[in-house]
């Protein structure tokens, strides 16, 4: 899988953190977003310091100019968005936080968009190239066929997916 530019990525991650899309987002949101894909934010002594800084400035508004700001100093300070896997099973903490990132409208069930995103975050995340055995997964999982995942069906998905990798060796 071709990895996003490091702009694209930004983007993506403005994207979700903007629910009003009005082009601006809070230093809180940031922050709670990041740690939504990463509970571990204090990995550095650094990294620390940037966050307890930014929770001083939780009211402050950015545009993305401000945020990829922000994002650069965070990587730079030695913040990493996963901790490798290296194909092991997903965790189930790890599944309650991808479930509530990708829930986006906070539903209780990840929609076909949500469902979208969700497939590009677990390919990127487990460097699964093949996201059509993804797809395949979460489609057989969804027993009610409404097209949507409960969490119990996304954990199953999970399952399948994982399953179907590790019988095609790992891809």
């Amino acid at each position: 899988m071709v990895g996003l530019s490091k702009e694209a990525e930004y983007m993506e991650m403005f994207e979700r953190i903007d629910k009003e899309e009005d082009g601006e987002v809070y230093v809180r949101e940031v922050v709670e977003f990041l740690r939504v894909l990463d509970n571990n934010l204090e990995q550095s002594n650094e990294v620390n310091l940037l966050f307890m800084n930014y929770k001083r400035e939780a009211n402050n508004v950015l545009d993305f100019k401000k945020f990829t700001e922000i994002m650069d100093e965070i990587k730079e300070a030695g913040w990493t968005r996963f901790k490798p896997v290296d194909g092991q099973p997903m965790a189930e903490q790890d599944l309650k936080k991808v479930f509530k990132m990708v829930d986006m409208d906070g539903s209780g069930a990840i929609s076909p968009l949500e469902l979208k995103m969700a497939v590009k975050y677990l390919g990127k995340r487990y460097g699964m190239s093949d996201l059509k055995a993804w797809r395949a997964a979460m489609k057989e999982a969804d027993n009610n066929k409404d097209g949507k995942l409960t969490y119990l069906e996304f954990q199953d998905a999970i399952k399948l997916a994982e399953k179907k990798m590790a019988e095609a060796g790992g891809e």
